[in-house]
């Protein structure tokens, strides 16, 4: 009868500790869902002004007597101004700023 109640208490130990585990990872899990959707809340840097600058110049088209026909050159400059978060009480230092994921559109005749 000893021996029935080791095994008895040696189960419920199991069960308890399977079911702290599963509860662990499953506050983990629904920890590590909200930071993927909602993201960070207060970061130490923000995008405080985003400025586009865009030149045109018309090449004139030797040889040719119509005063519209030039060739069309166009630059475009992106400033981008980043500032410190003022919510932010921690000092962070940027290493490195990557643009990337361009989408260029030519649109030709």
């Amino acid at each position: 009868m000893h021996e029935l109640g080791q095994k008895a208490k040696k189960i419920i130990r199991f069960f308890i500790v399977v079911f702290i585990l599963t509860l662990v990872i499953t506050i983990i899990s629904l920890l590590m869902l909200k930071y993927a959707v909602e993201g960070e809340n207060n970061m130490p840097f923000e995008l405080s002004q985003l400025i586009m600058v865009s030149t045109a110049e018309g090449l004139d088209i030797e040889g040719t007597e119509n005063t519209w026909n030039f060739d069309l050159v166009q630059n475009n400059d992106i400033y981008i101004y980043i500032s410190k978060n003022k919510n932010y009480k921690e000092t962070e230092i940027i290493k490195s700023v990557t643009l990337d994921n361009f989408k260029i559109d030519e649109r030709t005749k």
